[in-house]
């Protein structure tokens, strides 16, 4: 919701693929998604915030997945904190870091 303090994770997993929580609980995920690695863990690896596409326009891929769809272009807003893990979260760390 615009103008609301929301928690949002994203969780990538080999079994499960990519699952997106929403104030602690489950949104939607994505199986489709292929396995994430480094080739060279001396090399930096890149995050982007929003939609990998220019702006107006079409993505090559497709931001949706289940009910929640993802908008084109940057994102905008306020981030409070910024995490990442090594290993996937269950649903209870989930949960407890949306509901400090």
């Amino acid at each position: 919701p615009e103008n609301t303090w929301t928690h949002i994770a994203v969780v990538y997993g080999s079994t499960y693929g990519v699952r997106l929580y929403i104030n602690g609980q489950f949104s939607t995920s994505s199986s489709t998604i292929g396995s994430i690695s480094l080739q060279d863990p001396n090399v930096p690896m890149y995050i982007i915030l929003g939609n990998m596409s220019p702006l107006g326009a079409s993505p090559s891929i497709s931001c949706q997945s289940g009910s929640i769809p993802i908008s084109s272009g940057p994102f905008s807003g306020a981030i409070d904190e910024f995490r990442l893990y090594n290993r996937e979260l269950n649903n209870q760390e989930l949960c407890v870091l949306a509901n400090p």
